[in-house]
């Protein structure tokens, strides 16, 4: 994979003033939103980096990454763009900033869980490598479901 340059100017390291704007994001993403709390903890979490994403010319937050890094690990833990602003290339732009950006270095895999029934985040994910490796039984709430655990390793 090769190393591509990103316009820093759009994405920025979380902070707590950012949770609302990404509360919404959430609520209109997920049918089992996190609380604005769960959030707060990625945000104090050592091993977690939450990143939003922002057009210059925007005010409110548009997208955003949360990932945890462990030793050449980095886990996957969301990734959503807000409605209006899907299949315009932000979500790509922040799978690629995390693949092949600042925080890919020493990393040797990626990994991550989605809804078996969510073909397209699934095949979003493939087009960046991904394969699913395992299944996580009833993984998932409202509705119950299991997660397929997808996996991507640099060559």
């Amino acid at each position: 994979m090769q190393k591509k340059t990103y316009d820093l100017t759009k994405i920025k390291k979380a902070t707590p003033q950012d949770l609302s704007e990404i509360h919404l994001i959430e609520k209109e993403s997920f049918s089992n939103p996190w609380k604005i709390s769960f959030f707060s903890g990625e945000l104090s979490n050592v091993f977690s980096n939450t990143f939003i994403y922002r057009e210059k010319d925007e005010e409110q937050a548009i997208g955003f990454i949360i990932f945890r890094k462990i030793a050449d690990t980095i886990e996957i833990i969301k990734i959503a763009v807000k409605k209006n602003y899907r299949d315009m290339g932000i979500g790509s732009f922040l799978m690629n900033f995390i693949l092949s950006g600042p925080y890919s270095d020493e990393i040797l895999s990626f990994f991550l869980e989605v809804r078996t029934s969510n073909d397209e985040a699934i095949r979003f994910y493939k087009k960046f490598g991904f394969n699913i490796t395992g299944i996580r039984k009833n993984y998932y709430s409202n509705p119950t479901e299991d997660a397929l655990i997808l996996n991507f390793r640099k060559n």
